[in-house]
């Protein structure tokens, strides 16, 4: 433990009992205090969440796990997934806390919305671009469609308003795309019910990907010019600056 040293980490989620103990004596901070952490409870929320079906990539888990897709999970808010998606009105989904076998595979939890179930899958109404959200802890399925805003200067939202309408990205079909009218650094997220702050979903454009916080440290800083425009593909996972 240091003076304004790295956040103190455990090696798997849970309730703990944490003990911090103070040594009065000369020298460095780092000497004086020290701590324990002892795991009381692990967490069974899961850790990762995927989707899969027609809708998605395909049905794949058992015979071919990469057609589910990973979910992100968002900061600070754990069993808590994310994902933006273009799904085809009618064609079938559902989701997984494994992307290995069949067995933990669900629909709505007993407590969906924005979807409707059918033979066991989901299914949406229209095309569009949607924000796909589980929360395992509480069983709540989410399916509502996306909204994509910027933040700061470049999208015309110095202060950071987290529902500002001129600062919403265009939905075209797959796309999402939006014109800086100001140069500055790109920080962007998805508003949706169950982000509990804008940073808990957020995400960046770099070398034409998309980049996730999820549960890590604010995003690498990446420029764009006034006139520029910045275009994800979700699906596809690209992020365009051009």
């Amino acid at each position: 433990m240091t003076l304004n040293g790295a956040n103190l980490k455990v090696e798997k989620a849970g309730l703990y009992d944490i003990t911090l103990t103070f040594k009065l004596a000369q020298g460095s901070f780092d000497k004086n205090f020290s701590y324990t952490a002892v795991c009381t409870q692990e967490s069974n929320l899961p850790e990762e969440m995927y989707m899969i079906g027609e809708g998605i990539e395909g049905w794949g888990l058992e015979d071919n796990p990469s057609q589910a897709v990973a979910m992100h999970p968002f900061h600070s808010q754990p069993g808590c997934f994310w994902a933006i998606r273009y799904i085809e009105a009618g064609k079938g989904f559902k989701f997984s806390t494994v992307n290995t076998k069949w067995g933990s595979d669900f629909t709505d939890l007993g407590n969906g919305t924005g979807f409707t179930v059918a033979g066991g899958n989901c299914s949406v109404a229209e095309s569009g671009l949607y924000t796909l959200q589980v929360d395992y802890e509480n069983s709540k399925v989410i399916v509502e469609p996306a909204v994509i805003i910027g933040m700061d200067a470049p999208f015309g939202n110095g202060g950071w308003d987290k529902t500002l309408e001129a600062a919403k990205f265009t939905i075209n079909g797959k796309l999402a795309s939006k014109t800086a009218v100001a140069a500055g650094n790109i920080r962007t997220f998805v508003s949706c019910t169950l982000n509990g702050d804008w940073w808990h979903a957020e995400f960046v454009p770099k070398d034409g990907k998309i980049v996730y916080r999820e549960a890590g440290g604010d995003p690498e800083a990446i420029a764009i010019a006034a006139g520029q425009t910045l275009t994800y593909d979700f699906n596809a996972g690209t992020g365009v600056i051009k």
